[in-house]
């Protein structure tokens, strides 16, 4: 069929590593660096990636970058899912 098909021994080796990385873990929030969840904060206090930049003396795209691993450890697309996972997660006030 063309589809590509994981040993299931191989499958979970790669989720318990996602899992210990802080990357993945469905069920508890992820591991985020101090920046990281400053980082949170300022999106959730809806701060544009520019404003946050200014606030924290650092560039655009040492944000973005930041942004980029948050968006990752929490599995989302947008900032709106970005901040409905961390609320459910109790991570946010």
């Amino acid at each position: 069929k063309g589809e590509r098909v994981l040993d299931a021994k191989l499958t979970e080796r790669m989720l318990n590593t996602l899992q210990h990385s802080g990357i993945y873990a469905p069920d508890k929030p992820p591991r985020l660096t101090r920046r990281e969840t400053e980082i949170l904060m300022l999106i959730a206090d809806e701060l544009t990636t520019q404003q946050i930049a200014e606030k924290l003396d650092l560039s655009i795209n040492t944000v973005l970058s930041h942004r980029k691993n948050i968006f990752a450890k929490f599995d989302v697309n947008t900032s709106i899912g970005l901040i409905k996972q961390a609320y459910r997660f109790g991570l946010l006030d």
